[in-house]
């Protein structure tokens, strides 16, 4: 990577978590910026005004859409609850298929179809993770409305759609909403004063709730260590076995401080710590550090660095656990019934 990249990167990770401080350190600062967070609201309900009047319609594929998001920007947990969703409904006997805007990859103008060696640099990261560990189709494109299309009746039984609770031009059958256990809604105020994308409020409409972390009530989600992998050559370490060892660590996600945090509670000490922005370019700068221990990432950011990597770096595969199990099936149950067919409803 130049210099020039890197010098943006590094602003770019500066002003992320200035915006972190803000929106999660109680500052009274945020205030100052209230304005421009009430002329976000403004624009957001015009976005939604002709929908609600019904001068414009969503649009839906041929199959039932179930949209995983959340309120606030930055990362909640929606990669693992997606790809939870997607092996539960298998279990079932229910093909997903996956949308996603793709974020952070060039597409270009015809949606996108993710295979296992797909270039991260053209779908982005999550899309290619999605296809990896679900083996699901995967369809990507800024405009998911067109990806959706885009799938055949045959291919898939329902559709998910990635991080698409306000992508209104695309109707869905049932909403998840996946909030932070650990920092909830922050300060609670819109962009950009605040984290959330829309108001507090709209957790009134959603189908489901699913919390990622802390003490939350209802279906509460769990990020568990599955095992430490070498991309190299595919090596796999149980995770008990790194217990006491000494790392190095990077993450370019929307909370990185979730990631050290789970390194340290499974017995790690880090020596270094290398903080990056979500979705952030990984090249010799940023993978490259002193000394001989083992540099530890996401999976994420392993699947953006794809060849750059080499013996010494390993990614913590982590899986979505969701809590109780009875609660779960329930949540299911309930999707299901809704999204047969016939039953969906639009955006309003």
């Amino acid at each position: 990577m130049s210099d020039r990249g890197a010098t943006q990167d590094d602003r770019r990770s500066a002003l992320e978590r200035g915006f972190q401080r803000l929106w999660y350190g109680g500052s009274p600062w945020a205030w100052l910026l209230s304005p421009f967070s009430l002329l976000y609201y403004l624009l957001v309900s015009l976005r939604r005004l002709p929908y609600a009047l019904g001068l414009r319609r969503a649009m839906r594929g041929a199959q039932p859409v179930v949209v995983v998001g959340n309120l606030t920007v930055g990362g909640s947990g929606k990669t693992p609850l997606v790809i939870w969703l997607v092996e539960a409904l298998a279990r079932r006997g229910l093909r997903a298929a996956v949308v996603s805007r793709g974020y952070g990859g060039y597409v270009g103008l015809v949606p996108l179809r993710v295979e296992r060696d797909t270039d991260p640099a053209r779908c982005g990261d999550e899309p290619l993770l999605f296809a990896r560990r679900t083996g699901t189709l995967v369809v990507v494109h800024p405009d998911r409305v067109l990806a959706l299309l885009s799938i055949r009746p045959e291919e898939a039984d329902i559709v998910i759609a990635d991080d698409g609770l306000q992508h209104l031009p695309m109707a869905r059958d049932f909403e998840i909403l996946v909030r932070d256990g650990v920092r909830g809604f922050g300060n609670r105020l819109l962009l950009p004063a605040g984290p959330m994308r829309e108001p507090a409020w709209r957790t009134a409409a959603m189908d489901a709730i699913v919390t990622n972390g802390g003490d939350g009530q209802g279906l509460t989600m769990r990020l568990e260590p599955i095992a430490f992998v070498r991309p190299a050559d595919g090596r796999r370490e149980v995770v008990a076995s790194w217990a006491g060892r000494r790392i190095r660590a990077l993450a370019g996600i929307g909370d990185p401080a979730r990631f050290f945090g789970a390194l340290t509670q499974l017995g790690l000490t880090i020596t270094q710590a290398r903080t990056l922005p979500d979705h952030a370019r990984l090249g010799p700068d940023q993978l490259s550090f002193d000394g001989d221990e083992p540099v530890v990432m996401t999976e994420k950011d392993a699947v953006r660095a794809g060849a750059r990597l080499g013996e010494q770096h390993w990614y913590l595969e982590i899986g979505a656990a969701l809590y109780d199990a009875a609660e779960a099936d329930a949540m299911l149950d309930r999707m299901l019934r809704i999204v047969a067919p016939g039953t969906g409803r639009e955006v309003g």
